[in-house]
């Protein structure tokens, strides 16, 4: 069949079917991470207990944060045996793969704006000027990460 003709629904069975029938996963071309979880009987319930306790409804969509806290909850429940759930361990994974870019972007910007200037005060300044700047800059780095986790405990 060629694939000029084909539409894009066509190609992508194809290409299923090439990767159900390979053998060999180096091959497989389309790489898809799901799960399927209604949590519409969770934010059912979550609306019903905020009317009962006379609280304002929560308009705010069911998101990611959601999805994290539940998981958290989860966690902390049913520590020990973690290993079981095999959903929700590909839950987590999914949401890493999205949280990943944030942990390479802090790691940059703790590189450049902390450990490099730091190296080179140690190593390379000589003037006090040069110092003071690099003292300056893994100060004011410093503070953007220890507000970075003061959020993050919030949460």
């Amino acid at each position: 069949m060629n694939e000029a003709n084909t539409s894009w629904p066509q190609l992508v069975e194809q290409q299923i079917a090439v990767n159900h029938e390979s053998k060999d996963r180096k091959m497989c071309t389309i790489s898809v991470e799901h799960f399927l979880v209604d949590f519409r009987a969770l934010v059912l319930s979550k609306k019903m207990t905020q009317q009962w306790n006379k609280q304002q409804l929560n308009e705010e969509p069911f998101d990611a944060l959601d999805v994290c806290n539940l998981l958290s909850s989860i966690n902390s429940k049913y520590s020990q045996d973690i290993d079981k759930f095999v959903s929700i361990k590909g839950i987590i994974d999914t949401m890493f793969v999205t949280t990943k870019q944030l942990f390479v972007i802090e790691f940059v910007v703790y590189s450049l704006f902390y450990y490099i200037p730091l190296l080179c005060q140690i190593f390379y300044f000589t003037g006090s000027s040069g110092i003071i700047f690099s003292n300056l800059l893994c100060l004011i780095t410093n503070f953007g990460f220890f507000y970075l986790e003061t959020i993050q405990m919030r949460y």
